[in-house]
């Protein structure tokens, strides 16, 4: 049997639920369709729901998020406003993260789960160093190689951390991300 994690994402205003899969679904297809009433047939809801749907986040965010145009060669088209644009990004961007910390297995070590083989050595703590909020750890990783890990004192000593302590090495690259701030929402 194949066991996956999964979870479900939605964005909240307030504590009151906004936004989830069949939301940002929705936004997705009007930016497509540029059309309420094409986007919910695509959709397989009717054009009320569809409606009513964007009403209730237009009510908890006190603004608009579509606009529509009643009259002329625009008739019956829908637009996101760029306050629905910037709702539909965050939501696709918490979703992607999140489906792909999923997919990774490197990214599972933050919540305790297994850890992949290759990037772990065996390895034996020759020196303990605390120095007030830092520890310099020195482990023999095979004669002679020695690698020296810089880590929080709260972890050396949450770890119990003695010489002659049989430890695992966790090898990692570093990284390097880039957040652009995004105006709020309302």
């Amino acid at each position: 049997m194949n066991v996956k994690p999964r979870v479900k994402v939605w964005l909240e205003a307030d504590g009151e639920g906004l936004i989830g899969k069949g939301g940002a679904e929705l936004l997705k297809a009007i930016l497509d369709e540029g059309s309420l009433k094409a986007a919910s047939e695509k959709l397989g809801v009717s054009y009320k729901y569809a409606w009513n749907y964007l009403r209730r986040i237009e009510d908890r965010l006190k603004t608009k998020i579509v606009a529509s145009a009643r009259g002329g060669s625009e008739r019956g088209r829908t637009v996101l406003t760029e306050t629905g644009k910037r709702l539909l990004l965050k939501y696709t961007r918490f979703s992607r993260f999140l489906d792909n910390a999923l997919e990774n297995p490197e990214m599972w070590e933050a919540c305790g789960l297994s850890i992949p083989d290759k990037n772990t050595v065996p390895g034996k703590v020759k020196v303990v160093k605390v120095e007030g909020p830092a520890a310099v750890i020195k482990i023999e990783v095979g004669k002679p190689i020695e690698v020296v890990a810089a880590i929080s004192s709260d972890s050396a000593e949450e770890l119990d951390l003695k010489p002659g302590d049989k430890v695992t090495v966790i090898i990692k690259a570093t990284e390097v991300m880039i957040n652009k701030e995004e105006p709020a929402l309302t």
